[in-house]
């Protein structure tokens, strides 16, 4: 791991956690906190611009990763991951929030804002305010999607490739194309193919177990995915070791 740019940032890296990562981390401002969990295979770039964000991964599978965090962002990145090529921009002092076991395809961008401001020539307000990202767990984003700002995705959906995602999509649903829209209703995925009776069955367990949390996360999604990584208590940092 090369880590780059101001002092009085932080890193904890679970002691259990084999380096060299194959990770780049630079700090372009102060505050700034990065957590990488016990089991985590974070590769790619992290990038602080600005002060005040933090970002946290957990156990995942391989996880390639650039990541912009501005100032006070947050992005979380549940455990069970696997990421072949994800950029994420956490911009406008919004949160990134990702679940456990969820699998992202090659090429997808996830943004929490617009980077530019669309204004109204009348009044001068700003149009396009940025907005919280959450994605749930077991979700599938296949090559080349987009998500837009707050968009929150449900447990065990599943995005086509080269969606581009602008609206909420509720749990276990097939969503696709530019504007993605409903393909298909009551539906998840499994990482066999084809899959086995045994695998088929799990998942529909799983998501007959969670239907009722589902459907008030859906109903309430900002708290559902609502993540406090200032939460993290001393006997947690002991099992850490600062960078």
């Amino acid at each position: 791991m090369h880590v780059t740019g101001d002092a009085e940032n932080d890193i904890f890296i679970h002691k259990n956690v084999v380096q060299p990562l194959a990770l780049h981390v630079n700090f372009a401002g102060r505050g700034n906190t990065l957590w990488i969990d016990e089991g985590c295979r974070l590769q790619g770039q992290v990038l602080f611009i600005g002060s005040n964000g933090k970002a946290r991964f957990s156990a995942s599978g391989m996880l390639n990763v650039i990541a912009a965090v501005y100032d006070d962002g947050s992005l979380t990145w549940g455990p069970g991951c696997t990421g072949y090529q994800v950029r994420v921009w956490v911009h406008g002092g919004r949160n990134c929030t990702i679940g456990a076991g969820c699998l992202f395809s090659e090429n997808i961008h996830i943004r929490t804002s617009d980077h530019h401001s669309i204004i109204d020539l009348d009044s001068g307000e700003v149009l396009n305010h940025a907005a919280d990202v959450i994605i749930g767990d077991r979700v599938w984003i296949g090559e080349g999607a987009r998500i837009g700002k707050g968009v929150t995705i449900g447990d065990g959906a599943i995005v086509a490739g080269s969606a581009y995602v602008s609206s909420d999509i509720p749990p276990a649903e097939l969503w696709g194309g530019l504007p993605a829209k409903r393909l298909r209703g009551n539906v998840s995925w499994v990482d066999e193919f084809p899959a086995s009776e045994a695998a088929a069955a799990q998942m529909i367990e799983w998501i007959n177990a969670r239907r009722p949390a589902l459907e008030e996360a859906v109903s309430s999604p900002e708290e559902a995915g609502r993540t406090n990584l200032e939460s993290v208590g001393k006997a947690e940092k002991d099992r850490m070791q600062t960078v």
